[in-house]
């Protein structure tokens, strides 16, 4: 069910009819309804839909590749090296027909590729006589980076775009209310449904609401390039034990951390924030009274540290070699990029900040609350009894064990 809109989708629809290849832009900050925007206007419409996640490495061209193989039933291909090739694929394969393509959160892709954003000029503009019919839909919920790298003269896209919006979050109108009732109601047969304000707000998903996702990726899963890689950095004994208890225990609470530093505004640099959802981690684990699985945790990744050579130059901190590197493509490394997360994980313990501490930069004083133990299901319901104001949160396992990271819904 969808519920209100109609300009932005009249504004839509106006630049699908237009022929040719063209732009449009969306923006507006998280939770204020652009992915559920973007797919009320492209139903029945034929689409490729992808949402880029905070990933490192080429996990995001390598899940477009198979998005699109998928599309074209052309699953036998392998994967494409370079965005260019993934983007004239599409052109070559519709063959005049209209698609649209929506890159979502595209932002994620283009802090971690340079050369990304002049991937997708060169797309646009590279074949002028092309009888391509499509509307590639950008949009962005950081926007500072549209305004930089789409709609400034500099960046020479204005000649191709066909239609901008920036949305803000709406309120709640007796009449919405009311048609969302009607349309729940009638959807439900005769079971009698009671409503509030909030629980549209939720159900919806697309109004002063932010829901997330915490997706993790299983060892066992992976192929055998992948499982070496993991071997390589933890080490061959007990590697699925390392694995689960590192991704699927300790990283649960690292992924909230980042969920709830977007959550409540908390302005960090990429290395920082790492930095800091490691200490929030580690304090919560101490907090509910898990110290031994830490300190077993502890001994563990000191053993695999201390087998990678440091690639920190001379003359440079840890911090601001990183810093340096950060979004660039030497950071898709595993080992470069797991020298750091492990590094940050045991600089959190031997710091022995406390929960209490780190909470306060959320504006959080922590409640004294007796918790469950960890688990997927009741991690977040933990940090509600603790005072935090705390995002929708679901969780899902994936067979890439690579894929290890919180996205937005």
């Amino acid at each position: 069910m969808f519920i209100g809109r109609k300009n932005e989708l009249a504004e839509l629809e106006k630049a699908y009819h237009q022929k040719g290849l063209q732009l449009f832009l969306l923006g507006g900050h998280k939770g204020t309804g652009k992915t559920a925007l973007l797919k009320e206007f492209c139903k029945n419409k034929d689409t490729i839909f992808f949402t880029a996640q905070n990933t490192i490495g080429r996990i995001n061209l390598q899940n477009f590749s198979d998005m699109i193989l998928s599309h074209y039933s052309a699953e036998e291909y392998e994967s494409f090296l370079f965005w260019d090739n993934a983007f004239n694929f599409i052109k070559e394969n519709q063959q005049g027909k209209k698609i649209i393509i929506i890159l979502d959160d595209v932002e994620e892709i283009a802090n971690r590729d340079s050369v990304f954003v002049d991937t997708l000029r060169k797309f646009l503009f590279q074949d002028e006589e092309s009888k391509s019919d499509i509307l590639l839909i950008i949009s962005s919920s950081d926007l500072k980076f549209l305004q930089n790298n789409f709609l400034s003269k500099r960046a020479n896209f204005l000649k191709k775009l066909s239609g901008c919006l920036m949305i803000e979050k709406i309120a709640l109108t007796d009449s919405m209310i009311a048609q969302f009732k009607s349309e729940a109601r009638k959807n439900s047969g005769s079971k009698i449904l009671k409503f509030s304000a909030d629980e549209i707000l939720v159900r919806e998903g697309e109004v002063n609401s932010e829901m997330y996702k915490i997706i993790s990726g299983k060892y066992e899963t992976g192929n055998a390039e992948q499982q070496m890689g993991y071997k390589q950095l933890f080490g061959e004994d007990k590697i699925q034990y390392k694995f689960d208890l590192y991704f699927h225990w300790y990283n649960l609470v690292h992924e909230m951390g980042h969920c709830l530093v977007e959550k409540y505004g908390v302005k960090l640099s990429k290395v920082q924030e790492e930095m800091f959802v490691n200490e929030f981690a580690v304090g919560y684990y101490r907090y509910i009274g898990e110290s031994d699985r830490l300190d077993e945790l502890e001994t563990f990744l000191e053993g695999v540290i201390k087998q990678v050579p440091s690639p920190i130059p001379e003359g440079q901190t840890f911090t601001e070699f990183y810093e340096s590197i950060w979004g660039t493509e030497a950071l898709m490394n595993v080992m470069l990029y797991g020298y750091f997360q492990l590094n940050s994980v045991l600089e959190a313990m031997k710091n022995g900040i406390d929960f209490i501490d780190v909470s306060g930069a959320f504006g959080v004083k922590v409640k004294q609350a007796d918790v469950k133990e960890c688990a997927y299901e009741i991690v977040s319901r933990n940090a509600e009894k603790f005072g935090f104001d705390v995002p929708e949160i679901s969780f899902e396992l994936v067979d890439d064990p690579m894929i290890q990271c919180a996205s937005t819904l």
